[in-house]
């Protein structure tokens, strides 16, 4: 992650030595600082960095300018540390992260570190900067740690500074950037213990992102599933892959991130803070109380409110058409990068799943079994026979499946709903295309499917934990 939205993002700090009596406190914080100098910026991307020390205070030799350090007199130290961040089964797992370093260069003064907090609460210190000479000569440096002792094992990540000592504390401090965990696979794949999911989505049987509770950010090769989250306790409620943008994550408190092609994970800031339910390209975002956001790679903008129902998911085609639906039958429709606020389905069903087949027919689901259709132009529904609630739906090329409680999921065959055998009776919450007969599932207890157009196959039999869309 990059902390290019001005927050901590999944990170947590703590002073180990608070200062009394007016003394300015020395602390990690997002800062987005200069050289007072040269104007070179203090950051590996732009315009945030994780920073140890004070970002404001007079300089030394001319107090009408303003100078950062870590000195105000005082041993100083603190740590800043994630929420659990689960790691792989892989063949190799690797920390990076961009650091620049302007202090005391000697082992045992202006220590600098970054250590596992394990399972049991205990410490392991995976890097110091020794592994970089001490310091980097007023210049970021990309630095590494090998993670793979601990594959399989949830972690935290924290990063930590101490002076040691009140002196000689008036170098620029330390500043942390662009901080990523990655893995390669090795061996047979092994099941892993999927957290409760919110949402799915992706590009193809190679590549399909899920996300959840407690910064749960997971991909599927199409082998194996590999854990990529990094953001604590913060929970994601959407996913949507944009070809432009990257992806993007939303979630409760206007919670949204974004992956660039560098494969960094970003915080994005969200105006009012709404909570967000979905997204999809484009790049839109709904939520509580009829909300929506526009995102774009330079800001967020405020759309709503269209209503004042929940808007539970969202999908947009790539020319800009689509649909939001939600609590009460909410329809909002999208056209052209607009949003408008249509009349409820009638009867006002809750609906809690919504595809744009093109821009002259789209489907949404909801409670009860109702299946409502959009023909290009107005919305009509029906109930799929015996089917209970139904939370998800998506196509491809003609076909459309449906997906619902007590593991129910039904095949359009172009006249009527056929059930299909999933071999499951655990609620399946979300339901995903990527090509004419492959289909991902995911729901309850654990529960991820793949459909290759005849039959379900089970991707993780030994999961024992809720997924939803």
């Amino acid at each position: 992650m990059n902390f290019d939205d001005g927050t901590l993002g999944p990170f947590e700090v703590k002073d180990n030595y608070p200062p009394g009596g007016g003394v300015a406190p020395v602390r990690w914080q997002v800062a987005s600082l200069t050289d007072p100098v040269t104007g070179e910026p203090r950051w590996a991307s732009p315009p945030y960095a994780l920073y140890f020390g004070i970002p404001s205070k007079p300089c030394p030799g001319d107090p009408a300018k303003t100078c950062h350090d870590f000195d105000n007199g005082q041993q100083v130290g603190g740590t800043a540390t994630t929420g659990p961040i689960p790691l792989p089964e892989a063949g190799s797992i690797t920390l990076t992260f961009n650091v620049f370093i302007d202090s005391e260069a000697d082992p045992g003064f202006d220590d600098l570190g970054v250590r596992l907090i394990l399972p049991d609460g205990s410490a392991k210190t995976v890097w110091s900067k020794s592994a970089v000479g001490g310091v980097t000569g007023k210049k970021f440096v990309k630095a590494t740690a090998d993670l793979t002792e601990w594959s399989s094992k949830t972690v935290r990540l924290q990063f930590w500074f101490d002076s040691e000592d009140p002196m000689m504390n008036d170098g620029e401090g330390v500043f942390i950037d662009d901080v990523m965990v990655t893995s390669t696979c090795g061996g047979a794949p092994k099941p892993v213990d999927l957290p409760t999911l919110y949402a799915i989505s992706g590009t193809g049987p190679d590549f399909m992102v899920v996300v959840g509770a407690k910064g749960a950010v997971l991909t599927f090769n199409g082998k194996e599933w590999q854990p990529q989250g990094m953001w604590g306790e913060a929970s994601f409620r959407g996913i949507c892959v944009d070809p432009t943008t990257g992806v993007w994550a939303v979630g409760p408190s206007g919670v949204m991130v974004r992956r660039g092609a560098d494969g960094v994970f970003g915080q994005v800031a969200v105006p009012g803070k709404p909570d967000l339910l979905a997204c999809a390209a484009g790049v839109f975002a709904v939520g509580a109380k009829g909300q929506a956001v526009k995102a774009t790679q330079a800001d967020v903008t405020a759309l709503g409110p269209f209503g004042s129902s929940d808007l539970e998911a969202i999908d947009v085609l790539p020319d800009g058409t689509g649909w939001a639906v939600g609590a009460g039958g909410a329809l909002v429709q999208v056209k052209g990068g607009t949003l408008t606020k249509m009349p409820a389905i009638a009867g006002g069903v809750a609906l809690h799943g919504v595809w744009t087949e093109n821009q002259k027919s789209a489907w949404a689901v909801g409670d009860g079994g109702v299946v409502a259709r959009y023909k290009g132009m107005v919305w009509g529904s029906e109930k799929v026979p015996n089917a209970p609630k139904l939370q998800a739906i998506h196509g491809f090329a003609g076909k459309v499946m449906a997906v619902g409680e007590k593991g129910v999921a039904f095949l359009w065959d172009g006249a009527s709903w056929v059930g299909l055998a999933t071999g499951v009776t655990a609620g399946l919450e979300a339901v995903r295309f990527v090509g004419e007969g492959e289909a991902y599932v995911v729901g309850a207890g654990g529960t991820a499917l793949r459909w290759d157009g005849a039959t379900f196959t089970d991707l993780n039999p030994k999961t024992s934990r809720d997924l939803h869309a």
